[in-house]
């Protein structure tokens, strides 16, 4: 909806038809009214120009780059720098040009919404704007050290609006001149690299005049702001519902470290996990109370009931596997919670108790 909203596709009718349960359409509303950066304009993905830009891009190795040192040029040759930087919530950009043994600094504040990749093409179209008085037959080169930047002026699939403007600034800054686009690594001393880096912190460091976003929203900005919110409604919903006790005691909180780790498990590792920390597992705790044990009591160490939590941090049965995998003898809840996933499925593997169940 977010994109076909703000590319003039989305039909608004202004009702939800016939449906009286929530949708999609209502909830991605409802999201816009809780998310602002939402409504936005957006840095979206547009058709690149199916044409040359009349520019190079050019990307030495490293090794190519430690062996010739810092780029020397004569007078003639136009010298570009660019850089952008994020400091404290806000992003700037900034460009250092040198030009028959002048310099000229420009530095551009980009408020709190910009990102780095953005900062570091508007820095590069805003010095092919300022270069555009040079007189034809000029060799130009520009440096930056975004590999993703230049990559981006570069492809011929697709482009945002942001890239796109650039790519034109670039297109028509290279009509009857030599322009070159270079990557150079960064922070390795190269003096006119460094001074556009510093630069650029200044730039994010300036005050901005005027309503937010200075330039469009990029649409990483937009999906991270989406995925925050839902992880906070996730987490509310997670407090404040009632079930899901033995479960809760294991987990605090949702947690995408734990999701990214499961989805990389086989379905034999995901279901042994699951089932320990749900607590719906053959431990004895949980058979009797569905009725399939005689006694809740742990069969190995005779001492307590035995749950999850009974095993992975009580059962002195398993004390040296406890110390060898989690190193630690016995575990509260609290300290299970912090625990790596990836270490409790070891330490569960490594136990045998469920394999002691199959035989």
């Amino acid at each position: 909806m977010h994109r076909l909203w703000h590319s003039g596709a989305w039909i608004d009718r202004g009702d939800y038809g016939y449906l009286q349960r929530s949708n999609h359409v209502k909830a991605n509303r409802d999201m816009g009214k809780k998310i602002p950066l939402i409504a936005w304009p957006c840095d979206r993905r547009v058709s690149r120009p199916l044409v040359e830009g009349g520019f190079k891009t050019v990307f030495p190795s490293r090794k190519v780059w430690e062996q010739k040192g810092s780029p020397q040029h004569d007078d003639s040759v136009v010298v570009c720098y660019t850089d952008g930087s994020r400091h404290d919530g806000s992003t700037g950009a900034a460009a250092v040009i040198s030009w028959n043994g002048e310099k000229t600094t420009l530095r551009i504040p980009l408020g709190a919404s910009a990102t780095v990749f953005q900062a570091e093409v508007l820095a590069i179209r805003h010095a092919a704007d300022a270069l555009r008085h040079v007189p034809t037959g000029t060799r130009i080169v520009i440096y930056s050290d975004s590999k993703s930047a230049i990559q981006a002026l570069k492809t011929w699939n697709y482009m945002t609006l942001l890239v796109g403007e650039c790519f034109q600034s670039l297109k028509a800054l290279a009509t009857e001149r030599t322009l070159e686009l270079v990557w150079i690594p960064a922070h390795v001393g190269f003096e006119g690299n460094e001074e556009a880096d510093e630069v650029a912190k200044e730039a994010a460091g300036m005050t901005v005049y005027g309503p937010e976003p200075i330039v469009p929203v990029a649409m990483a900005s937009v999906r991270s702001a989406i995925r925050v919110k839902a992880a906070e409604q996730h987490t509310d919903m997670w407090r404040s519902y009632n079930g899901a006790r033995q479960t809760k005691e294991l987990i605090d909180v949702p947690s995408m470290r734990v999701s990214n780790y499961l989805v990389t498990l086989c379905r034999q590792d995901l279901r042994l996990f699951t089932q320990v920390i749900t607590g719906h597992s053959t431990l004895r705790g949980h058979l009797h109370r569905m009725r399939k044990a005689d006694s809740d009591v742990c069969p190995f160490c005779e001492v307590g009931r035995e749950t999850s939590l009974h095993l992975l941090g009580r059962c002195d049965c398993f004390l040296t596997t406890r110390l060898d995998v989690l190193e630690s003898q016995t575990l509260s809840a609290a300290e299970v919670r912090v625990i790596k996933p990836a270490s409790l499925l070891k330490f569960i593997k490594c136990s045998g108790r469920f394999t002691l169940d199959t035989q």
